[in-house]
């Protein structure tokens, strides 16, 4: 519904500056034409008030639609499950296989799921190994040094 209010909002605007820049083209250009010091609107608030006037209402229609139009795009670009939160239930966020128990664990920076200190270096060199990044030699040394090194078990 908000984003169908702003997409109509921009747009009547954007219409109505288009229309009333068909009309005042040529006095817009004339008021344009050079730097607008304090005695050159003085000089068109005596003689050509109607340009000025209209040149004002234009400035201000053209801010208003730059507005609403960024309006426009922050609403479109909300996501479903913002714009209609009851309408949409939260998903199971599942990690290395197993479901969360409660939706806000998944806004948790770390989820550890090994169970000790010494498991969390032994999976990230077996991942290593896997993906190429140290052969099995390296592999070899590195297990021998965690198997080594006293990690507390809840080190993480």
């Amino acid at each position: 519904m908000k984003q169908t209010k702003s997409a109509v909002r921009f747009f009547v605007l954007l219409i109505l500056l288009g229309g009333l820049h068909g009309a005042w083209e040529d006095r817009l250009e004339y008021i344009l034409r050079m730097p607008l010091t304090p005695r050159r609107l003085e000089m068109l608030w005596n003689y050509n008030r109607p340009a000025l006037i209209m040149t004002a209402v234009m400035a201000i229609l053209a801010v208003a639609t730059v507005i609403s139009f960024f309006q426009m795009i922050r609403d479109f670009s909300k996501p479903a499950a913002k714009r209609n939160k009851s309408s949409i239930p939260a998903p199971e966020v599942k990690v290395r296989g197993a479901a969360l128990k409660h939706p806000d664990e998944a806004e948790e920076a770390i989820h550890c799921a090994h169970l000790t200190g010494r498991q969390k270096y032994l999976e990230q060199i077996d991942g290593y190994l896997r993906t190429g990044l140290i052969d099995r030699s390296e592999y070899r040394v590195l297990k021998e040094r965690y198997m080594k090194i006293d990690i507390p078990d809840d080190y993480h």
